[in-house]
């Protein structure tokens, strides 16, 4: 495809057939891809790694959307404005939401001080490494890996740092740790 207007073209070939065919909505995907690739890189907020997810996720939604609402733009462009949008919408809504505690933390606040709420943290932490490891059949480090760069705080590139293991070699053992944790919860079920 050597020009947009034949790009828009096979996109709303696509499009006709995103809902019915699985084929159809991957390929779609593929033809966006450049456009959404250039969404991951230029949009800040998010690591790598959650970035690309959001944004690809985000682009299916669209795709979807521009599947069952025709308009009169191009679809390549309606895609890309949507998603673009969207993602900006998310990153900003994710940097501007306050903080809000799940849990009721009040009787930690005047008896002990600030030394008892940071090990009531440490203490869910590891309780929920010791369920990760447990439901996941997981090694200790692999489990504290997920936890760690989940729901700690840590990013993999701090990880990677202190641990001297490149950053993607460390995405790519928490995302086998989270398959498999994704498997062992679903043969639960």
């Amino acid at each position: 495809m050597t020009n947009w207007a034949d790009r828009d073209q096979v996109l709303a070939a696509l499009l006709d057939r995103f809902n019915d065919d699985p084929v159809a909505r991957r390929v779609a995907l593929q033809v966006v891809l450049p456009g959404v690739k250039s969404l991951i890189d230029g949009i800040r907020g998010w690591d790598v790694e959650e970035r690309a997810a959001r944004v690809v996720t985000t682009a299916l939604e669209v795709l979807a959307h521009c599947a069952v609402e025709p308009a009169g733009t191009p679809p390549s462009f309606r895609v890309f404005a949507n998603t673009r949008r969207r993602a900006l919408r998310a990153a900003i809504r994710d940097r501007s939401e306050p903080v809000v505690l799940t849990d009721d933390f009040s009787h930690f606040e005047d008896a002990s001080g600030p030394d008892a709420a940071r090990w009531d943290e440490e203490g869910r932490l590891e309780e929920l490494v010791a369920w990760v490891r447990e439901r996941g059949r997981l090694r200790d480090e692999t489990a504290r890996l997920v936890v760690l760069t989940r729901a700690g705080g840590v990013t993999v590139d701090e990880l990677a740092a202190v641990t001297h293991i490149h950053p993607q070699t460390i995405r790519q053992q928490r995302l086998r740790a989270e398959q498999r944790l994704r498997r062992s919860l679903s043969l639960a079920r």
